[in-house]
């Protein structure tokens, strides 16, 4: 098995839903863009749009102003993903092919890599999210939606948050490369007692550490403005839901108890998508904290000059790099972000409940 095999279930369930225009080219091994994609991306596309046409415009409950503003905020979010990462696909191609390049030196210098894992992870992932989303637009599929716009409503239930599904899978896998190569390093330095291929494995790893921190930057730029839209959905759809649940709570009966149970799903989701990608740049920062303090330890015990001179450089590029991700060059992608996001929900959603308190005694 290799990579691109680990990730067939990611590529083929982004690919229907209109994320993936591009294809493996097994004789070259590089990614290129696939012209038949766009038919997905143009289905994609117009199902999104003909859903937001199909809903209710006007009704006397509000469940339905917020369930067309959510709509709407879902489309706008799905159209934006779609159109950021076709403007990047020459980028992500080459980023993924790079990943490719980086599993093959992988493979020469430690030996068989493990892909059932990645290829575990990718099915339950995309198994939870379907399943998931599936249980939150059961309610507001069989209730509030008009006849017409039913057809539309599962799979635009789907895209908003695909990009993000497909970033946390890509993320992961240079997380899990940075840590073996740390292992491998540090376990190759204290049993390799020749000069020689000490130093040329030394050079081996310093060049994948660095491809795989570029490969890690490049993810972070693609996935940067799909990263933005997601988190000012979050905030923007957490203020709504919340205050709109508050409503409710005048008019409680099975029916608005289900729309409160079907609001907080949504909201809890995305917090733990927030949640998650934090959770993934953090860690992948750790690695490389890791791995500096791994070349200062091994610089004090090297036994030859050219050893100690190999590893010197090592540390001089680390000191340089300073690896750092954030959300389109605005602020820190890491648990700063997901604190912020609750605060701000947390804010907002105070000042429109005191703004409706003192609408009622005036």
């Amino acid at each position: 098995m290799y990579l691109h095999n680990a990730l067939t279930p990611l590529y083929k369930f982004t690919r229907f839903l209109g994320c993936s225009p591009y294809k493996f080219e097994k004789n070259t091994k590089v990614y290129k863009f696939d012209p038949r994609a766009l038919i997905f991306v143009a289905v994609t596309i117009i199902c999104s749009i003909l859903f937001t046409v199909c809903v209710p415009s006007k009704t006397e409950r509000e469940f339905y102003l917020f369930f067309n503003f959510q709509i709407h905020l879902d489309c706008i979010c799905t159209l934006i993903n779609i159109v950021t990462l076709l403007i990047k696909l020459k980028r992500f191609v080459k980023t993924m092919t790079e990943m490719e390049v980086i599993e093959t030196k992988l493979k020469n210098l430690i030996g068989d890599m493990e892909y059932k894992t990645i290829f575990r992870i990718s099915w339950v992932v995309i198994v939870i999210f379907i399943t998931d989303t599936t249980i939150k637009s059961i309610s507001e599929y069989l209730l509030f939606l008009k006849r017409n716009a039913r057809p539309f409503y599962l799979l635009n239930g789907f895209l908003p948050e695909v990009a993000i599904i497909q970033f946390c899978i890509l993320i992961y896998i240079p997380f899990v490369r940075l840590r073996k190569l740390k292992q491998f390093f540090e376990n190759t330095f204290y049993k390799n007692q020749d000069e020689f291929i000490l130093r040329k494995q030394i050079e081996e790893i310093h060049d994948i550490y660095n491809k795989i921190c570029n490969v890690c930057l490049d993810l972070n730029n693609i996935f940067g403005f799909p990263t933005l839209i997601f988190y000012i959905h979050f905030i923007t759809s957490g203020v709504v839901e919340i205050h709109y649940s508050y409503l409710l709570k005048d008019d409680l009966n099975w029916k608005t108890a289900l729309q409160i149970i079907s609001v907080f799903h949504w909201t809890v989701w995305r917090a733990s998508c927030l949640i998650t990608i934090a959770y993934l740049y953090h860690s992948v920062l750790e690695q490389s904290k890791t791995m500096s303090n791994t070349i200062h330890n091994l610089i004090r015990k090297a036994k030859t000059p050219q050893v100690y001179k190999s590893l010197k450089l090592f540390a001089l590029h680390e000191i340089n790099r300073n690896l750092k991700f954030t959300v389109c060059g605005l602020f820190a992608a890491d648990f700063t972000m997901v604190n912020t996001g609750f605060t701000t929900i947390a804010t907002y959603v105070v000042l429109l409940i005191q703004f409706n308190v003192g609408k009622q005694e005036i």
